[in-house]
């Protein structure tokens, strides 16, 4: 399932959607929103499994 910027998807790890890009970012509560990417300031994440 793919989400987008400022989404509250839950907590856990998410990897940016972008090909090519390796940027993560760990939501540690399920308040947190997804931010832009920190690398290609995309906003397409994926969540770990």
């Amino acid at each position: 399932m793919a989400y987008t910027c400022g989404e509250r998807p839950g907590k856990g790890q998410y990897y940016c959607g972008e090909t090519g890009c390796t940027g993560e970012v760990t939501l540690d509560d399920n308040t947190d929103k997804l931010p832009p990417c920190s690398i290609c300031d995309a906003c397409n994440w994926e969540k770990s499994v």
